[in-house]
């Protein structure tokens, strides 16, 4: 084995005590095989790449010796280290992608955060640790758990080859073209919640990542010379792979600021509402938003298109009135509308109901939330096709009133065609310079926290969106199978899940097991069931497909409209 040379130069003891405390950590969980420098296989499939950048001095007082006797025994953590500098990140893109995947590998979420661009860090940063909280706070994770040493998951990559394509002078695209990725789950190890006890088992798998049809990617980007995986640009490759379309812009478009948080999310919704994509998106911040801004030529010509072709048949929709819950201090902060008033008109041919369909007059569209509650007016209730269900309040008027807190998913028209509910997700924002920007790496971080706050505690989730991934169902769902049936022709497997009178089924039990809740809905062909949490290991995950100018969405007869989404009514969903 080559021995790398150490600069033992005196330095930084706080940052002495920071590369101390983590190889502490790795050194506890430092796997038997070695791995040696020359099995990183790195190729560059672009001969005009931009070279690294000289590397700074690196500061490593008396932490030479410790280095030295973790290199053979904690795979890619020395040339992780001696990859890192002073001032973070890594010499090149395929230090970076190492540094990563070493911090995967010892279960060192933390560790694999702080290798992210520093523009996305603090959300990022942010959020899993908000997870963690909340996981806890709903017993799906125990008090023990911590990001800086996840125990029980174990990720190993062996002899990874990868392959950089340089996109830009600061971006670049590190593929895995070779070796395996073995993943396990031991849950005796994992510090799991109580809700979790008997979902997690014992599992794993290995991945083969050459001749994959979909490649495994991170993309890579540098800031103040030294190299960082970037949350932005990974998922933006993986959207313009996943739709066949040309590479992203390597000019950054200006990003617009704002005097106040309040004001930048008002104009991001009120920019979408009206259509106006391109404004939408000048709102993002600069630097977490450059990976979506130089791929909005990929996709907003599409989106604005559409919305043109609606325009001309009568759509034209505006929000205001909005008021905000603001949560957060200092540069960041997040941002929930508690009120607005969406007013316009949209095309006949949106409509659900029959006795408007065929009509060429747009219809006029009024949604209020204030206090808590939305109220649709009886043309917005039609575009929805809202069922009069539970928790959904009937006005003399035709409109109803929902007061729901189910929050919604994330998407374009979310508020439309995602959640009866009528909120809207919050929006986090980001002060730079003095200016206020969109933060789209923590709003969709935001959307996630939200999505677990909104849930009461342990016994609320067999009624929140996490039920289908914990008990591979919902109350919804297994309400519509057993309601009403006989007590003593259920099956065995869902005889402790129900409540009755007079022998027959009235509903179910507020916090079922998860296993049970599984095992009964299997009882029923052609049920849902979504498998417990497992290994995750690296195969083809579905990418959502975007609209291009060549696959526009389906129209209707008369117009270039986007096709009506079918939303849950009484008969088909909850």
């Amino acid at each position: 084995m080559t021995e790398r040379s150490l600069n033992t130069e005196f330095g930084d003891p706080a940052f002495e005590h920071l590369v101390r405390s983590r190889l502490a950590q790795l050194a506890d969980q430092a796997p038997t095989d070695v791995w040696r420098p020359g099995e990183i296989m790195v190729s560059a499939s672009n001969p005009n790449r931009v070279p690294d950048q000289q590397r700074k001095r690196r500061r490593w007082a008396g932490i030479g010796a410790a280095i030295v006797a973790l290199i053979g025994g904690i795979g890619l953590t020395t040339v992780a280290i001696e990859s890192a500098g002073d001032n973070g990140g890594a010499a090149s893109p395929e230090a970076a992608v190492a540094v990563f995947v070493d911090a995967i590998e010892h279960g060192d979420v933390l560790g694999a955060v702080d290798i992210v661009d520093p523009t996305e860090v603090a959300a990022v940063r942010s959020a899993v640790e908000d997870v963690v909280n909340q996981g806890k706070r709903l017993d799906l994770v125990g008090e023990k758990f911590s990001l800086g040493s996840v125990n029980g998951i174990v990720v190993k990559a062996t002899k990874l080859t990868l392959s950089t394509e340089m996109v830009a002078g600061d971006e670049a695209i590190v593929t895995a073209t070779g070796g395996t990725i073995s993943t396990s789950i031991d849950p005796n190890a994992f510090a799991h919640g109580g809700v979790l006890a008997d979902v997690i088992t014992a599992s794993g798998g290995t991945t083969q990542l050459s001749g994959r049809s979909s490649p495994l990617i991170l993309a890579t980007v540098q800031r103040d010379s030294r190299w960082y995986v970037s949350v932005g640009y990974t998922a933006a490759e993986y959207l313009r792979r996943s739709n066949t379309l040309a590479s992203l812009d390597v000019t950054t478009p200006p990003a617009e600021g704002f005097a106040t948080p309040d004001d930048a999310v008002t104009a991001l919704y009120q920019r979408l509402f009206s259509g106006d994509i391109t404004g939408a998106v000048a709102t993002a911040a600069p630097g977490e938003g450059d990976a979506l801004a130089r791929s909005a030529s990929l996709w907003v010509p599409s989106a604005e298109r559409v919305f043109a072709n609606g325009t001309a048949s009568g759509l034209d929709l505006h929000i205001d009135g909005f008021s905000y819950a603001t949560h957060g201090a200092g540069a960041r902060k997040t941002l929930t509308p508690t009120s607005f008033v969406l007013t316009g008109t949209v095309p006949p041919g949106w409509m659900h109901t029959p006795d408007v369909v065929g009509t060429s007059t747009p219809k006029t569209v009024r949604i209020e939330r204030k206090d808590g509650c939305t109220v649709f007016d009886a043309n917005a209730v039609r575009v929805l096709g809202i069922a009069r269900a539970s928790g959904v309040q009937p006005l003399a008027d035709g409109s109803i009133r929902e007061c729901g807190e189910e929050q919604p998913a994330m998407g374009f028209f979310l508020f439309l065609f995602s959640s009866v509910s009528g909120e809207l997700p919050a929006v986090a924002t980001v002060q730079i310079n003095g200016q206020w920007y969109f933060s789209p790496v923590g709003t969709i971080a935001a959307s996630v926290v939200q999505l677990l706050s909104g849930v009461t505690d342990r016994s609320a989730l067999f009624d929140s969106s996490l039920a289908l991934f914990i008990y591979g169902t919902n109350r919804w769902f297994l309400s519509q199978e057993l309601t009403g049936r006989s007590v003593a022709a259920l099956p065995a497997a869902c005889a402790t899940l129900v409540t009755s009178a007079d022998g027959n089924v009235t509903g179910l039990i507020a916090d079922p097991s998860p296993t049970a809740a599984r095992q009964c809905n299997e009882q029923f062909p052609g049920s849902l069931v979504v498998n417990p949490p497992s290994t995750v290991t690296p195969a083809s995950t579905p990418t959502p497909q975007l609209p291009t100018a060549s696959t526009p969405p389906t129209s209707t007869p008369n117009s270039e409209l986007p096709p009506t989404p079918q939303l849950p009514t009484a008969s088909t969903a909850g």
